[in-house]
This record gives C-alpha cells, structure tokens and sequence, in this order.
C-alpha cells in the first residue's frame, strides 16, 4: 500500500516540525507576557517621574513664597 506509506512519512515529518513550531509558540507566549509586564514597569516608572515633577514644582513654588 503505497499510499499509506507517503501518509506515514507526511505525518512523521509533520511530527518533526510540530516540537520546533510548538517550541516558537511558548517562547512566543513567554516574550508576550515580558512585554506586557515592561510596558506596566514602564508605564508605572512615567507615572512616579510625573509626580515627582510635580512635588518639585509644587516645592518650588513654596520656596518663593
């Protein structure tokens, strides 16, 4: 049966690429969660750096008085 012996090399060379591609997808998943976690360092990072201006200037302002 030659059909079923092309099938059964197609689905062994399927199952050799399925690890790699399987692989690509966590280290996919795991960079997408890095991101998201910097972008909320970042985003968390800017915010006290604007409060902090704003301290500033608000000392500022005080010492003037």
């Amino acid at each position: 049966m030659p059909t079923s012996g092309r099938r059964s090399r197609r689905h062994d060379g399927e199952a050799q690429h399925a690890g790699p591609v399987a692989t690509l997808r966590d280290a996919l998943h795991q960079l997408e969660g890095t991101r998201e976690r910097t972008r909320d360092g970042v985003d968390a990072i800017a915010s006290q750096a604007e409060r902090l201006v704003v301290s500033l200037l608000a000392a500022e302002n005080y010492a003037t008085l």
